[in-house]
This record gives structure tokens, C-alpha cells and sequence, in this order.
């Protein structure tokens, strides 16, 4: 169970973040609804993450256009319809001549049948605050 003072730490970390940059509980803790940092250098971490960055520059490309370049960071987080993916990635802007980087929140939905993949929904994606 984490001590009154993490959870003061997460709370705060969440608050000035919005969930993109917060620290991990320990690792007895588990529950719904808490966003927690993903290790990008675990085995299939990179390339199960991919499709949701690219679901990201995909909504990026509304306004531009970008290609993927890399994945920075990941958190996620369990809720009711799926989880949750917290990213920082990179993105080169080809109009621009720019790499850019960029905060997304990607929905990883359940699928609705045996055979279904998993839907994505992009709910926010912006430039990466500072």
C-alpha cells in the first residue's frame, strides 16, 4: 500500500502532468484507474505500443504532416472501457523540416468479438508542454 506521502507525490505529479509524467507506485499496487509508468525497454514493449503512436500521428496529420519517429515515454492506465495509453512521442513535421514532440492520449478499447483487434480512439493530442 503506498504511504500517505506517494500518494501525496502521485496526486500532485498527476495534477501538473495531466498523467504524462508521474512515478510509479510500488509494485504491489495495482488498481483501476491509476496511471502508472510503462517500461519502454521490456521485451515487445516498443512494437505493442506502435499502432497507438501511430493512431496519434494519424489524428496529427489533420493539421500536417507527420511521421512517427519514436516513442519517449509511456503511462497507462486501467479504466472501464480499456486502457488508457499516456504518450510522449516524436514526430518529424515534413512541411516544417522540424521534429516536434507531442503529449497523446490514446483509448486502447476492448474488442467486441473473439476474432476483433483492439478499437483506438484519440482523445487529446498537442504539442508537449514543457
Amino acid at each position: 500500500m503506498p504511504t500517505d506521502a506517494e500518494l501525496e507525490q502521485y496526486f500532485a505529479a498527476v495534477a501538473a502532468s495531466r498523467g504524462f509524467d508521474v512515478p510509479a507506485f510500488p509494485d504491489d499496487v495495482s488498481a483501476c484507474c491509476v496511471i502508472i509508468p510503462l517500461d519502454l525497454t521490456e521485451d515487445g514493449a516498443l512494437e505493442e505500443l506502435e499502432p497507438l503512436c501511430l493512431a496519434a500521428v494519424d489524428y496529427l496529420n489533420r493539421n500536417g504532416d507527420y511521421k512517427f519517429q519514436k516513442l519517449v515515454k509511456a503511462n497507462s492506465e486501467v479504466c472501464g472501457f480499456g486502457i488508457n495509453h499516456y504518450l510522449t512521442l516524436k514526430a518529424y513535421n515534413s512541411l516544417k523540416s522540424t521534429t516536434e514532440t507531442f503529449e497523446a492520449i490514446v483509448l486502447m478499447g476492448f474488442p467486441e468479438g473473439e476474432d476483433d483487434d483492439c478499437p483506438l480512439t484519440v482523445s487529446y493530442c498537442d504539442f508537449a508542454k514543457s
